[in-house]
């Protein structure tokens, strides 16, 4: 797996996955975290670097929530929305996300 960063954050509803352009696959990533951390990604979000469907599947049956952004491209980002739209949370910059009993973006 190539070298990526992210940045997890420990919330009251569980931990947040934050990416940068998820080259080796955001599947492995969220993957990965669960595994350190022995729990799941509740929300992950980020760039998803051009994902496959196969990509998205495989993460959608890791997280409660998904937030593309950026590199994450507009063809991936309307199949979550339409696959998956009770984990999708839409995100661009300047977002605030409240994270409660449920999700919710302020622009």
């Amino acid at each position: 797996m190539s070298n990526e960063y992210g940045l997890i954050l420990e919330t009251k509803q569980g931990p947040v996955l934050i990416v940068g352009c998820s080259h080796p696959r955001v599947d492995k990533l969220a993957h990965r975290v669960g595994e350190a951390i022995g729990e799941k990604p509740l929300l992950v979000i980020g760039g998803f670097h051009s994902s496959s469907r196969r990509t998205i599947d495989r993460l959608a049956e890791i997280t409660k929530y998904i937030a593309p952004a950026h590199c994450t491209g507009d063809h991936a980002k309307k199949y979550i929305a339409e696959k998956y739209a009770e984990k999708y949370i839409p995100v661009r910059t300047g977002s605030i996300i409240e994270i409660t009993e449920t999700i919710k973006t302020k622009y």
